[in-house]
């Protein structure tokens, strides 16, 4: 018999919700040294770098396509941006990509 895993809706503190997410990945296969080194960094390798680091392996063709396209050829936008937009302004510039991908990418820029 096969087990499955069904998560339900809770309410929770975001240091709970931070705390049960954590502990369902290996920290092990996560290093921090790419991301810390490439968080606010908005170069094309930095980017690169940094969305490997997130996937976990490397880019699938596919995978890397879109991060051209919807992240490293709008450096430009997401710099002029900065700090001053807010989240919702920033998601809604950039539409594209998945809601992941765009919370990291939001992460990801200098404040």
């Amino acid at each position: 018999m096969t087990n499955f895993i069904i998560y339900k809706t809770e309410a929770v503190q975001p240091d709970e919700f931070a705390a049960f997410w954590a502990s369902k990945f290996d920290s092990n296969g996560y290093p921090e040294e790419p991301y810390a080194n490439s968080i606010g960094n908005l170069t094309r390798d930095a980017i690169e770098a940094l969305f490997e680091w997130k996937n976990g392996m490397r880019l699938s063709t596919r995978k890397a396509r879109s991060i051209e396209n919807n992240f490293i050829a709008r450096i430009g936008e997401a710099k002029a941006l900065g700090a001053k937009a807010s989240p919702k302004e920033f998601l809604q510039k950039f539409a594209m990509g998945g809601a992941i991908w765009r919370i990291f990418w939001l992460l990801s820029t200098p404040d």
